[in-house]
């Protein structure tokens, strides 16, 4: 009863905001019920309000650590690592709550962005492949390989893959400014024309297409035609105001 009485009045306290308040409870709880795994979790919840990180990872080890099934302990855990920039606990971390958990596919990314953050490339590809099977092409996916192809200086891969995207909806003109784009970054202004010339076919009033073609113009040295294609953009009702303003 005693246990229960300052775990209540613990959770209360930290609602309403009353961390030092809520402390004390939770203190109280730890004497009683020394391994008690939700208070620790409640105490690391508590620490990382207060800007104790440090403490916040102890109690955050030991209720993760005694009880690894359990997600919420899992995802405090790996939360106090980023706090700390941890990578290769965090890491560490990541991989054990994928494997505990092999159905959820958000954590599969997770894991993979932290692999590229962390430089891995190789390793985030690998699983983003994995995560293709399940899911099919996917745009936030294939977007992920092209960026990790660019970092491994693999651009003929980076190409295929945006080719894939594009033949998986034909009808997406947003498909094919990326792949245009990407010829552009790479000075393969020709093909680039040509993705533009189908664009403006499909989709003429494109403010998107109508930038992306005074980028090239200008490219080309042909600054008469990049600047009609800027005067275009300008007048183009589906371009924000932002664009506009950077345009003037």
């Amino acid at each position: 009863m005693k246990f229960d009485f300052h775990f209540v009045n613990g959770c209360s306290e930290r609602m309403k905001g009353n961390l030092k308040e809520a402390q004390e409870h939770f203190k109280s709880c730890k004497e009683l019920q020394p391994d008690n795994s939700a208070v620790y979790y409640e105490l690391s919840m508590l620490h990382r309000m207060l800007g104790l990180n440090d403490l916040a990872l102890e109690e955050a080890l030991m209720c993760a650590g005694a009880d690894p099934k359990n997600e919420w302990y899992q995802l405090l855990l790996i939360e106090c690592y980023q706090t700390l920039h941890k990578t290769p606990e965090l890491i560490k971390a990541r991989e054990q709550l994928v494997k505990q958990f092999p159905e959820r596919n958000d954590f599969k990314q997770d894991l993979a962005y932290t692999y590229a953050l962390s430089g891995q490339f190789k390793k985030a590809l690998k699983l983003y492949s994995e995560l293709e099977k399940q899911l099919g092409v996917n745009e936030d996916l294939c977007m992920n390989k092209v960026k990790l192809y660019k970092e491994l200086n693999r651009p003929q891969d980076a190409e295929q893959e945006l080719i894939r995207l594009l033949r998986s909806k034909p009808e997406e003109s947003l498909y094919r400014t990326y792949l245009a784009d990407f010829y552009m970054e790479y000075k393969q202004t020709e093909k680039a024309k040509a993705v533009y010339d189908t664009l403006l076919i499909m989709d003429p009033d494109n403010p998107a297409v109508q930038l992306a073609l005074h980028d090239y113009f200008s490219l080309k040295g042909e600054q008469k035609s990049a600047f009609e294609q800027l005067k275009l953009a300008f007048a183009n009702a589906e371009l924000d105001a932002g664009s506009k303003a950077g345009i003037l």
